[in-house]
């Protein structure tokens, strides 16, 4: 159990629920003969109270009993609320409204012939179950009953709010600072790369169904796209969001469909719709030991063939079923993975083969690829075959698999992103291939899990300061580690990317001896008070000391070259202000008055 600043939240293996604490509209304490024991009776906005007995409270955790403690201590007085639980109409949208239509469900290449009968008697038993098990219109009591009537089916007028509840969206919606409205006026001026392969593919989504062939809804699948992309952008559209989206649209409003779109592209499969698709490959992976493992027969087939297994399941994990199987089997499935839970999209998988088995060890590689959108089996068939036969999943062998592939894509990913990326640099520094690469690796071995590909300063100081400027570690320079990174941060963000880290090594290690003198200079101005012009003899040592040990092998300069920087120094007490040195021949000078050669090749540490 858990309060937190927007829900109050109870989960266990058998029952779970939320509510929203801004429905919450009283909360007391009721000592009653129809709870059994002490309640603590929560009044929604929406004039349909709940009740939470103290049962839910008795456990050892000290964590619960503060929570108890601080719901009954929310309102103090004993008093009687009126118990009528009605489910709030909210939950149901009319037939008559719903867009997806009576046209449709006569197609029996979709649907079955006794649909409208068992969407009668599927609407009379949620009526019941919400009675009892709604919270308002905000959230449902999910126990195992509730889960055993998801797999019997969500009628369609309860599907998208239930949709919307079990999937988060609708919390999602709640929580978020800014509005779908907000989003969608964004994206009407964007013009991009991303918008047009929107348009593209606008004509092309579940077009099977009339409402995508009209203006209307091709506008609403529009809205919903360009609006999440704003939301996004990391995301921004991906392959088969436009069919998961349709499907949404055809229970739910456009601003119900993009709170949960929302829901799964970043909470229940985040990985799945980012530009890579890691998290579909790996759930293909996934699926392809599972094949093996239940219906081996089929495995060996497709091997014998040489049909890769994601030609016949690839879009299956991608679209979730939708386009890719009769449109009521494929909301069964979705009903099953968005209110129970996502490894339905492998029992359903496994469970079509399985019917089709026969089928496909007897077919040729054209026929196994449609096996999906066959229709020679019902929803009730499959669903009763995924729950019996595949509710029992190797959980941890998937989780191994799921572990070792990820790391496996990602290592990919790096390798194919960090080769890109330098071949792109090639005329941008003077480093050797093999320094590119270590400096690469060694701003990548810094980054935090959550650094969103930016180097902090405190990460700067660990890890990059220390092996790169080795002889500058004694300096007596305040700060030093933060005045390099300051020079180095060009936008001033507090942060370094890849292209400011690597050219503000390059100006240092690479630059002309000009260049690297005035960086020092800089550096060491930083930390001087701002306005305050005047160079002291110790800052321009500190300035000399900086520049020279770029170039020792040493770490500490050579008595000679010491001297000589204190004759210099001597010889410039009176100095009032300094400015860089601008000129080379200046600098050229400056080193041969220091014993040293103009010409100098500067090496990493």
């Amino acid at each position: 159990m858990f309060v937190t600043p927007n829900f109050f939240l109870f989960g266990s293996p058998v029952l779970k629920f939320i509510v929203p604490w801004d429905l919450v509209k009283d909360i007391t304490r009721q000592n009653t003969m129809r709870f059994m024991s002490n309640a603590i009776l929560f009044q929604l906005k929406t004039e349909a109270p709940y009740a939470i007995t103290s049962l839910f409270f008795k456990t050892n955790s000290d964590e619960r009993n503060s929570i108890y403690v601080f719901i009954t201590k929310c309102y103090s007085p004993f008093r009687t609320v009126e118990i009528a639980c009605k489910p709030p109409l909210k939950l149901k949208t009319p037939r008559e409204v719903l867009i997806l239509g009576k046209e449709i469900i006569f197609d029996h290449t979709h649907f079955n012939p006794l649909y409208f009968e068992q969407q009668v008697n599927l609407e009379s038993i949620w009526d019941g179950y919400a009675t009892e098990n709604a919270i308002g219109d905000c959230s449902f009591i999910q126990s195992l009953e509730f889960y055993d009537y998801v797999r019997k089916g969500i009628p369609d007028v309860y599907r998208g709010h239930i949709w919307n509840i079990c999937s988060g969206g609708i919390n999602k919606k709640r929580i978020d600072k800014r509005s779908y409205k907000s989003y969608l006026e964004e994206s009407v001026d964007i013009k991009s790369p991303l918008m047009k392969q929107i348009e593209i593919d606008l004509k092309r989504s579940l077009s099977e169904h009339s409402y995508f062939r009209t203006n209307t809804g091709i506008t609403s699948l529009r809205n919903v796209l360009r609006a999440y992309s704003v939301k996004n952008p990391v995301v921004g559209y991906c392959q088969a969001m436009n069919f998961i989206t349709c499907a949404l649209l055809l229970f739910m409003e456009e601003e119900d469909a993009f709170w949960v779109l929302s829901a799964i592209c970043e909470d229940i499969v985040p990985s799945n719709y980012r530009p890579q698709m890691m998290g579909a490959l790996v759930e293909q992976k996934i699926f392809e030991y599972l094949l093996e493992f239940f219906i081996p027969e089929v495995a060996n087939h497709c091997k014998v063939k040489d049909v890769p297994i994601s030609i016949i399941s690839g879009q299956w994990f991608l679209s979730l079923s939708i386009g890719n199987a009769p449109l009521e089997v494929s909301f069964r499935i979705l009903d099953c993975w968005l209110c129970i839970n996502k490894e339905y999209s492998y029992r359903t998988a496994l469970a079509l083969i399985s019917i089709q088995k026969e089928f496909i060890l007897k077919s040729s590689i054209e026929k196994i690829q449609t096996i999906f959108k066959n229709n020679n089996f019902t929803a009730d068939q499959l669903i009763e075959v995924a729950y019996k036969q595949y509710d029992k999943l190797p959980t941890d062998k998937i989780n191994d698999i799921r572990n070792e592939h990820q790391f496996n894509l990602i290592k990919d990913l790096h390798t194919e992103t960090k080769y890109k990326f330098l071949s792109s640099l090639k005329d941008e520094t003077q480093f050797s291939n093999d320094e590119v690469i270590y400096l690469y690796d060694l701003f990548h071995q810094s980054l935090t899990i959550m650094s969103d590909h930016l180097l902090s300063i405190e990460a700067f100081k660990k890890n990059i300061f220390p092996p790169l400027f080795s002889n500058w570690l004694d300096s007596t320079i305040p700060n030093l580690p933060h005045l390099v990174f300051t020079v180095f941060d060009k936008d001033g963000d507090q942060f370094l990317n890849i292209v400011e880290y690597l050219s503000g090594l390059n100006s240092i290690f690479k630059g002309t001896l000009l260049q690297v003198w005035n960086i020092c200079f800089n550096i060491r101005m930083l930390g001087i008070e701002i306005g305050n012009q005047v160079l002291t003899y110790e800052e321009l040592q500190d300035i000399i000391y900086l520049f020279l040990r770029l170039y020792s092998k040493e770490k500490d300069i050579p008595r000679v070259t010491q001297k000589n920087i204190q004759t210099y120094l001597d010889q410039r007490k009176d100095l009032k202000f300094f400015e860089p040195i601008t000129e080379e021949p200046l600098l050229s000078n400056l080193l041969l008055f220091f014993n040293l050669e103009s010409e100098i090749s500067l090496k990493l540490n």
